[in-house]
Order: structure tokens, then sequence, then C-alpha cells
């Protein structure tokens, strides 16, 4: 594993001091990042650069490659949908969610002014849809594996469902009594989850948006004062992580099977409470022996899961080991707000309060053999029908 923090990358405010950045998220496509900040403004970020510091100096590749200023608060989430990465979504403590979309009117990319922004840019992104309805901070946002559905959350202790297609509000979940600030998606579609300051978890079926499951065991003895509870699931559909969890006095990250809703793991290990997890996009294969071409059918098939932590740290974990796969101790001065794989699942990004970015690259096979994709839809299949990828 090698640790990368590139000192460029950084929001700034009126007096050009560094701002703190929010969240995180890498384009389908692994070329481009977009961070979230509290100088009110969505950067895009060329990925060439962070990952190979020498061309970080070169005139001809690009650092920055847009602005985008539209909201009139702090931007706390930034998605990108799946597959073709064509939209962005943001969402800010101005209360509103933003759909931007590449202007294809600008052609060659070459370099027009941002749409509201006094910056140059390199690629140019418009708003195409100003979605209202929260009443408070939107802080956590997620596309369904199809894009078929947008699903925001946030300090009103709401939860809407927006149509991915013409972005009307299709659903309102009402029945968290405290903020809501996670969000993430079945795989296979079936479900969604959602985590809350009310110390629960809900699992929510897609089909009539009923409560399927209503998780508290771990979060009795959490603490409340995370900014976020970023929940993931799984890339094989079979269980989802959650953040903010305790046993005791201890903060853990519990993970919990699909059907049963019971926690199946705990990651133990760090010292402050935990605000977001992230699982890696891919599965891969740990062979039982030395073969170092296993197949599905002799090889254990896992899951990673990465840990970011109000202790400054982040953990990476293969979910069936105890113990860590690796631990970066403190890369940053204050907690970490949010994680971000590659669709390649080699590089890991994170950012922080103190208004830093770190990404982890992990190289040679460090978490075992990929599965093939056929093979990974085989093992979702099991679930149902498989939303298109």
């Amino acid at each position: 594993m090698h640790l990368i923090k590139p000192s460029w990358l950084a929001h700034l405010d009126n007096k050009n001091q560094r701002t703190s950045i929010f969240s995180i998220h890498v384009h389908p496509d692994g070329t481009i990042i977009a961070t979230g900040g509290l100088d009110n403004k969505i950067k895009l970020w060329n990925t060439l650069p962070i990952i190979d510091g020498s061309k970080a100096l070169d005139p001809n590749v690009p650092n920055l490659l847009c602005t985008l200023a539209l909201h009139n608060g702090s931007v706390l989430c930034v998605r990108w949908s799946n597959r073709d990465g064509r939209y962005l979504a943001s969402g800010s403590d101005d209360q509103l969610l933003f759909i931007w979309e590449w202007d294809k009117s600008t052609g060659d990319r070459n370099g027009e002014d941002v749409f509201e922004s006094e910056e140059r840019s390199i690629e140019n992104w418009k708003a195409v849809r100003r979605l209202t309805g929260h009443q408070s901070d939107v802080v956590d946002l997620a596309w369904s594996r199809d894009n078929t559905y947008l699903a925001s959350c946030g300090l009103d202790n709401l939860v809407f469902i927006w149509d991915g297609v013409t972005f009307e509000r299709l659903h309102k979940l009402d029945t968290h009594q405290g903020f809501v600030k996670g969000v993430t998606w079945d795989p296979v579609g079936e479900y969604l989850a959602t985590e809350s300051d009310d110390k629960t978890v809900k699992v929510w079926r897609t089909s009539d948006w009923k409560i399927q499951a209503e998780i508290s065991e771990p979060f009795a003895s959490s603490t409340s004062t995370t900014f976020y509870r970023r929940l993931s699931w799984s890339p094989d559909g079979s269980h989802v992580a959650t953040a903010n969890c305790a046993q005791g006095s201890v903060p853990v990250a519990a993970i919990f099977n699909r059907g049963e809703w019971k926690p199946d793991v705990s990651l133990v290990g760090h010292d402050s409470a935990i605000e977001v997890v992230s699982f890696n996009p891919v599965i891969f294969m740990i062979p039982e022996s030395d073969d170092v071409n296993p197949d599905p059918e002799s090889a254990g098939v896992d899951s990673i899961c990465a840990v970011g932590s109000q202790d400054h740290s982040i953990s990476v974990w293969v979910t069936r080991n105890a113990r860590p796969l690796f631990v970066c101790q403190k890369p940053f001065d204050h907690s970490v707000l949010d994680l971000a794989w590659s669709p390649d699942g080699t590089h890991l990004y994170a950012c922080s309060y103190d208004g830093t970015v770190v990404v982890l690259q992990f190289l040679n096979n460090e978490f075992g053999t990929r599965l093939p994709l056929e093979e990974q839809d085989k093992i979702l299949a099991k679930y149902g029908k498989i939303p298109l990828s």
C-alpha cells in the first residue's frame, strides 16, 4: 500500500485558507474525482496528477478540471451516477440538491468559463435540475445501481426518493425520529438502508417502500456526535456495514447479514466514533491454499470494507477477519468524513474535516484475485433479478 496526499488539492476560503472537505466521490471511468467543501463549492479534479505525482507539475496535465458554485451553503455530499457518470448529484446545507451534467454545447471541453463560477474550467458541467423539498441540511445521497432512483437524506429526519431520469420526487420516507445521516442501496435493488441519529438503521423494501427491518442493537451506547453515519452495502449483496456503532464504550462498525438483519461481525480497532464505512466495489477471491489462480469453487469470496473515524485514521478490512488488513494511522489532523473507492478497487480516496485528501493505493493483488463480473452477477442472482450495471 502507498499513501498519497496531494498538497495542491484544496478548497480555499476568501482568505486563501484551506477549508473542510465534506465529501468525495470517483467518476465511474476513474479519471475524475468530485469534492464538496465548506466554501460552498464543488470541485472536479483530474486523478492522473494525484496518482502520478510527476504529472502534477506538467503544464499539459490539468489538476483542477472544473469548479461548480451554485450552492449557497456548504456542499455536504457529492455522488456520480453509476455506469457512465452522466450526472453528478450534490446536496448542501442550503437544503437543495443540484443535478449536474456535462455541457455538450462546449464540444471539445476547451476551457470555457464554468457556469456560475469565476474560475476557468477544462471541463464544463451545468446544473440541469434543482431539487427542493428538504427542510434542512442534505447530508447524504445515493444512486441505485441502475440509476432508476436517487435517494437523499437530511437533518429534517426525512429520506426522499427521486426518479433517476425525470428527477421528480416519488416518495417521502418519514418514520425516522432523528437526523438521517446515511443512505445506501442494495446492489440487487430490493432494499434501501438508511441510518439515523435515532440510533436505528431502517431497511426499506423498494417494492412498496415499507420497512422490512429496523436494527437498533449496536447503536444503544453509540455517541450521537458524528457529522455523518455513512453506511455501505457489500457488492455481493449479502451484508450492510454501518457507522457509529459501539460495544459498550468501544467504537465499532457493525456488519449485518441480509435476511436475518443480525450482526455477523464487528470491526473493532478505532479509538473514536466512526463516521463512514465503504465497501470496495470489487469482490475478491482469497485462495484457501497457495494457488495463485484460484477459482470461485475453491476460494473464499470476500468483500473489502474501509472504515473512517473521528480518530483521524482509516482501516481496511477483509470482512471475515477479526483484524484489519491495513491501518493508516492519523493521515489527517481531524475526522475522516467520506471514503470513495475507484471503480477498479485499487485506490481508496478519503477526505477530512481538516480540508485535505488522502489516497491509499493498493497494488499487486494485495486483496486477492478479482472475481470476474459474470461470477459476481451469479452471486447476486441468488437474491433475484439483477439491475443493469
